[in-house]
C-alpha cells in the first residue's frame, strides 16, 4: 500500500513538473501561473500546493529535476578526457555548463534572474549543482597534487574558487549571449583553464629581451 501511494505521488508529482516545463516554454516565467499549472496537470489547485508551496519552490523542483544526474556523468566524462589534467578539467567544467541547456536560452535566462530574488534557503537549493561541482574539483585538484602536478603548498580552495568562477562566467555566457554555442562555451573554458593551469607570470629563467630605445 505504502509503495502504491509512494508510486503515485511521484506520478503527481511528475505530472506537475512536466505541465510547468511546458507553460514555461510556451509562456515565459510571468505569465506561468500556480493555477495554470494545477489545470495544465489536471490537479486541483491545493494539491499543487501540497507538493511545491510557492512558485519558487516550483521552479526549485523543476530545476532540480532537469539537472539531477549531471554531475553523476562526472567520473566517466574525466576518464573519457584522457590522463591530461586539464583535458579533465576542461571537461568536467563543460559537464556544468550543459546543465544548463536542458531550457531554451530565454527560459534559462528568466529562470537564472529569479534565483537573485529568492530566499536564502530556497537559493541554497538552487546552488546544490554548484555544490557538487566545486566538491568535485577539490577532489581532482587534491589528487593532482598529491601526483606532482602541483606544488605541495597549493591552496586547495582558493584554486577550486577560481576553476569553479571559469564555468560560472562561461555558463552566464552561455545564457545571456545570442548565438553562442555549448562548442564555443566548450572552448573558451578549455583556453581559460590552460591560462589558470600555466599563470600569467613569465618563468623567471626565460626574462624577456628589453626594448632597444630609438635614438634621436
Amino acid at each position: 500500500m505504502l509503495d502504491r501511494r509512494r508510486r503515485k505521488r511521484e506520478r503527481t508529482r511528475q505530472a506537475i513538473l512536466e505541465a510547468s516545463s511546458t507553460l514555461l516554454r510556451e509562456r515565459g516565467l510571468d505569465a506561468t501561473t500556480m493555477s495554470a499549472v494545477a489545470e495544465s496537470a489536471d490537479v486541483a489547485t491545493g494539491t499543487l500546493y501540497n507538493y511545491f508551496s510557492s512558485k519558487d519552490a516550483l521552479l526549485v523542483g523543476l530545476w532540480t529535476d532537469a539537472t539531477a544526474g549531471v554531475l553523476d556523468r562526472a567520473e566517466q566524462r574525466v576518464a573519457d578526457a584522457g590522463p591530461d589534467p586539464r583535458s579533465q578539467c576542461t571537461a568536467l567544467l563543460g559537464l556544468y555548463c550543459e546543465a544548463v541547456t536542458v531550457f531554451p536560452q530565454p527560459l534559462g535566462r528568466e529562470l537564472f534572474a529569479s534565483t537573485f530574488a529568492v530566499p536564502p534557503e530556497t537559493l541554497s537549493e538552487y546552488t546544490s549543482l554548484d555544490g557538487q561541482l566545486m566538491a568535485c574539483l577539490s577532489e581532482l585538484l587534491e589528487g593532482w597534487r598529491a601526483d606532482g602536478v602541483f606544488a605541495e603548498d597549493l591552496d586547495l580552495e582558493a584554486a577550486t574558487a577560481l576553476l569553479y568562477g571559469v564555468a560560472v562566467t562561461q555558463m552566464m555566457s552561455l545564457l545571456v549571449m545570442p548565438g553562442l554555442s555549448l562548442d564555443d562555451v566548450q572552448a573558451a573554458i578549455g583556453r581559460q583553464v590552460s591560462l589558470v593551469f600555466s599563470g600569467l607570470e613569465a618563468p623567471a629563467s626565460t626574462p624577456r629581451p628589453r626594448k632597444k630605445r630609438k635614438k634621436r
